[in-house]
């Protein structure tokens, strides 16, 4: 019962704040605000185009950007089987490094036939669904977290 009081307080003062806030007049801004605002929004303009977004690059060092990123998509993927492969040649040997690459080299061979499976045997649609499904999961616990965050610590 105390706490109800304290919050119908406390939004009785800042109705009474906001009122005050209201009333007073506006305050200008700086005299010389709109000249720095201009000559920042020149300086950002002026930059060269590798110091701007890469949305704003021309095209070839955009391509060039991409191709750098699937080339190394590609020497990861590769990397990955290489190393598996090296894991799995390591298990061959017996003592107690064969115990630990086995299991190494199970769960590395599972990780990459997942992959492969979804790159190369999943259809397009499936991907798509389950990118849709992901993202609605994905959207979920963030909405349940938020619930659970209102519910739990903030005092309404």
């Amino acid at each position: 019962m105390q706490m109800n009081r304290d919050r119908n307080a406390e939004d009785a003062d800042e109705v009474i704040v906001d009122r005050c806030l209201r009333d007073l007049a506006p305050r200008r801004a700086p005299a010389t605000l709109e000249a720095r605002v201009i000559a920042e929004i020149r300086r950002r303009a002026d930059r060269p185009w590798w110091r701007r977004e890469i949305a704003h690059w021309p095209g070839a060092p955009r391509a060039a950007v991409a191709a750098a990123c699937a080339a190394s998509a590609v020497l990861a993927w590769r990397a990955g089987a290489w190393i598996v492969a090296v894991i799995g040649g390591l298990s061959g040997h017996g003592g107690a490094v064969a115990s630990w690459t086995r299991a190494a080299a199970g769960g590395l061979a599972a990780i990459h036939a997942t992959l492969l499976i979804a790159t190369v045997d999943l259809p397009p649609v499936w991907a798509c669904a389950g990118l849709l499904i992901a993202g609605g999961l994905y959207a979920a616990l963030l909405g349940l977290g938020a619930l659970a965050y209102r519910a739990l610590y903030l005092e309404v």
